[in-house]
């Protein structure tokens, strides 16, 4: 029996392995000429594990939150799961600017496995395969297939390892290559708990010459919620109303053949679903919302830790691998934080369906007993039961510097890497490689050159580009600090940037969720054109708005009144307009007056002050609301504040986070007889406070493009520039960069460095016939940026 052929391989089913299926699907079966059925393999060891959240059962937060919705503008899965699954959504870090909010969102850890595994299994170009991958298949320094183990697959004959064949193959093996589980000084092998570690691969990598790292991880302990003092600790709420995180949610789609979740649960039943409809899309939120509690180790539970630190993994030599310096163990943050009496520690509902609260704070390694006290001894737990015990896991990894920024090794044509096997942490960094790796596996197949995202498109260009320009030490997590240009990059114009992408590259036109994403971006891209020309009609006390968007007090509450009180108010034949701001009220109809005016709109000539908005990153508890110290809401009925601006008919205390607007029956200028989406008014306040810095980040990008995008020759052999550095010379020897941008990024590499690389290269392209003439370099200076 010859092996069965597929057009690309995906090994691994977590949250990288997933996002790579189904962008490889999204565009196999887009026009392509290949036929619709089984185009894609995913292998995974155990199929009922597909999409399981193996630590906290929540996604986004600083800059993961990017990550997500920059998924979700290209047409991939995780913010549409999060959005069906979610069971609190908060928005991080609104104190501060736009550029840094982070939508994070506590999940139904049982559900989000569901929904991944219902909208995979709604695909016929994907097989699910259980089994392990021991034997990469390789002929000629390119991936032909894969060997796998498997008693249980169709495909196998008589039980025994078989072959199937691919021209592409994305690794995506999470913390399972070689995993070893740590609970004090017991070991257990295994990728996560209850299940096997993948033990050939890593040989299989090795043999071909890659070079290995290892690194690791861990997770809190598991406590029963009905024996903690669960009311009498502080609730942490969510937003109210929450933001969904996809583009989809709620847009009131209708399919006939959708089907209920719970009929999706069973990943091998016959015949498979199809046509799987997220319930998020009809409603959203689609779950109901619960509140997290929070509680805080003491004085005494530091002192128990320190007396004990012989016993802990990472401290006896157990453990010698690196672990994550910003997820640190309640162990690393008492010996690195000795005078902090006491942590945060925010105790989150793992689902609906049982009553286990995941210790967000307290991820260790001690022994069971040590956990027990622990726990015992933080306020309100005394008479906590532990579900499971935290543990750490040690696992292998690939160093990136040997992946192109496709996520495609430069050892082995075809074979690609995602996840945590690249040395990063998280599901959202996961994910975003899993992506970008799945829709450049899947072009691969079809003989289409590779593509990326750059720095300055999104965060999963800043992603890739650090994994290929810098060693990892530790397990790499995305923050807002990584990205140079984070003005540009917000969570709220994820789609305005990547969408155009999505369906350049043909990712949207192979399902109904495609085009439904296509449709409502064209409307998105309609209104935001309408909003931004009746921003510059409308002017308040003599002054334009665009003007006076810019100013420090004015927030995005202030621009959504506006705009809803000249719908309400205003002629539809007026051309410009301009009404007086009644001080001490809510901008509306009733308050302020309406004109016509003949003047033209002025020009958009102040930005706002530096000072206005802060850079600073602070953390807050991912339940906890960063605006806690503003004034709760009146009773309903009582009078406002004098001076507080609201939203006619809103309830919320005005601020500058996404405005919840309601309808308005007027027929405003242009015909419009509704209020803009928030989304639509949260981006056109950012770009408009934001203009200035905005146009200068542009210049920046404009003026570096030539050097960012300006190729090196891959034959070059960079030991043999002896005019170099000697550590300028072992960087580019060690990375092989594949641009100029990506050079002037690496360890140990000067912007002299670069001037004196571009006229070698030069030199050389000369002697082996190129074509350049000039070497075209600026020396290159960070970007001047304002406060965030």
């Amino acid at each position: 029996m010859p092996p069965r052929t597929y057009h690309v391989i995906i090994i691994g089913g977590g949250h990288a392995g997933a996002e790579a299926a189904w962008a490889a699907a999204n565009l196999l079966a887009g026009g392509t000429g290949f036929q619709p059925v089984s185009s894609i393999a995913l292998i995974t060891l155990d199929p009922s594990k597909i999409g399981v959240m193996s630590c906290n059962p929540a996604i986004g937060g600083l800059a993961k939150g990017q990550l997500v919705r920059e998924i979700d503008a290209l047409g991939g899965l995780m913010a549409l799961a999060t959005d069906a699954t979610g069971i609190q959504f908060k928005v991080l870090n609104t104190s501060k600017g736009q550029a840094v909010h982070g939508p994070r969102a506590q999940c139904d850890k049982h559900a989000y496995a569901d929904t991944i595994q219902a909208l995979i299994r709604s695909r016929p170009e994907i097989d699910i395969i259980p089994g392990s991958v021991e034997e990469l298949l390789i002929e000629a320094g390119r991936i032909t297939g894969v060997v796998i183990n498997s008693a249980s697959s169709p495909l196998a004959i008589r039980h025994s390892p078989f072959a199937i064949s691919a021209p592409a193959v994305v690794l995506t093996t999470g913390t399972f290559m070689r995993g070893l589980m740590h609970t004090g000084e017991s070991r257990t092998p295994g990728g996560r708990y209850g299940e096997a570690p993948a033990t050939g691969i890593s040989a299989a990598l090795r043999a071909l010459g890659f070079e290995l790292g290892r690194l690791k991880t861990g997770t809190p302990p598991r406590l029963k919620r009905s024996t903690i003092d669960w009311d009498n600790l502080p609730a942490q709420r969510g937003d109210d109303p929450p933001v969904p995180f996809s583009e989809l949610s709620a847009s009131g789609i209708r399919h006939p053949a959708s089907v209920p979740i719970a009929e999706c649960q069973m990943p091998n039943a016959a015949p498979p679903l199809r046509a799987f409809v997220p319930p998020c899309l009809r409603a959203f939120p689609a779950l109901p919302q619960l509140d997290c509690r929070q509680t805080h180790t003491t004085a005494a539970i530091h002192d128990l830790i320190r007396a004990n630190l012989h016993r802990a993994p990472m401290y006896s030599g157990q453990i010698e691998s690196t672990g994550p310096r910003y997820c640190p163990s309640i162990e690393d943050k008492v010996v690195r934080f000795a005078d902090r009496p006491s942590h945060g520690v925010f105790l989150e509902p793992e689902s609906l369906r049982d009553d286990w609260i995941y210790c967000n704070g307290i991820s260790t390694s001690l022994p069971a007993d040590i956990q027990d006290s622990i726990v015992r001894s933080m306020p309100g737990c005394a008479h906590a039961q532990i579900y499971r015990y935290g543990y750490a896991v040690e696992y292998d990894m690939v160093r990136p510097h040997q992946i192109h920024a496709t996520g495609e090794t430069k050892l082995i044509s075809g074979l690609f890497l995602a996840g945590q096997i690249n040395g990063t942490s998280g599901y959202e960094e996961a994910a975003a490689q899993g992506f970008i790796a799945g829709l450049n596996a899947a072009r691969r197949a079809l003989g289409q050159d590779p593509v990326t995202l750059g720095r300055d498109e999104a965060y999963i260009g800043v992603l890739m580009d650090d994994l290929v320009t810098k060693t990892p030490v530790e397990p790499y997590r995305m923050f807002t600090s990584r990205a140079e240009h984070r003005l540009l990059l917000r969570a709220d114009n994820a789609a305005d940037r990547l969408t155009p992408r999505a369906i350049e590259w043909g990712l949207l036109d192979s399902t109904d969720l495609g085009r439904l994403r296509k449709s409502l971006f064209t409307q998105r891209q309609r209104d935001l054109r309408e909003l931004n020309t009746r921003i510059e009609r409308i002017r308040i006390d003599n002054q334009p708005l665009a003007k006076l968007i810019r100013t420090p007090d004015f927030t995005a509450r202030d621009l959504a009144d506006a705009i809803n009180a000249l719908s309400a108010s205003s002629p539809a034949s007026s051309s410009s307009f301009s009404f007086s701001y009644c001080s001490s009220s809510s901008f509306s109809s009733s308050s302020c007056s309406s004109s016509s005016s003949a003047s033209s709109p002025s020009s958009r000539s102040s930005s706002p002050s530096p000072s206005s908005s802060s850079s600073s990153s602070s953390f807050s508890s991912p339940c906890s609301s960063s605006s806690s110290s503003s004034p709760p809401p009146p009773p309903s009925g009582s009078p406002r504040p004098e001076g507080e601006r609201l939203l006619p008919g809103a309830s919320a205390p005005g601020d500058d986070r996404q405005p919840s607007l309601p309808s308005s029956g007027a027929s405003p200028p242009g015909g419009r007889t509704s209020s803009f989406p928030p989304a639509i008014l949260a981006t056109a306040f950012a770009e408009r406070r934001y203009e200035a810095y905005i146009a200068r980040q542009h210049a920046e990008i404009k003026r570096h493009a030539e050097m960012e995008h300006r190729q090196l020759p891959d034959d070059i052999d960079y030991a043999q520039l002896t005019s170099l550095r000697t550590e300028a010379r072992a960087a580019l020897t060690k990375f092989r960069p594949e641009t100029f941008g990506q050079a002037g990024r690496l360890e140990g590499i000067t912007p002299a460095d670069l001037t004196l690389l571009a006229i070698l290269i030069q030199k050389h392209r000369k002697r082996v016939g190129g074509e350049e003439s000039g070497t075209g370099f600026q020396p290159v200076s960070g970007p001047t940026e304002p406060r965030v």
